[in-house]
């Protein structure tokens, strides 16, 4: 869970603060609702989660944005106005 106004590039996972506790709540049911409307069975939560294995090369095609670079954030870039 991100504060997209004051952390645009999600850098700082706000879920665990205490003051959230009750919004992760309320998100966790609405998830536990959608996978049951769209027969998910894979489980929100793991016991000894492992990091995600990212194929590189995937990004490294023609036309796919630089996953190192800055994130958009909404309308044309700036190199596209002019």
């Amino acid at each position: 869970m991100f504060d997209l106004e004051n952390d645009p590039y999600e850098m700082n996972d706000v879920a665990a603060v205490a003051g959230n506790k009750g919004k992760v709540a309320e998100l966790m049911v609405l998830l536990r609702e959608q996978q049951k409307a769209f027969e998910d069975p894979f489980p929100l939560e793991v016991s000894d989660p492992k990091p995600a294995e990212v194929d590189l090369e995937f990004f490294q095609k023609e036309g796919t944005p630089d996953p190192t670079g800055p994130v958009p954030i909404g309308g044309p870039s700036a190199a596209a106005l002019r």
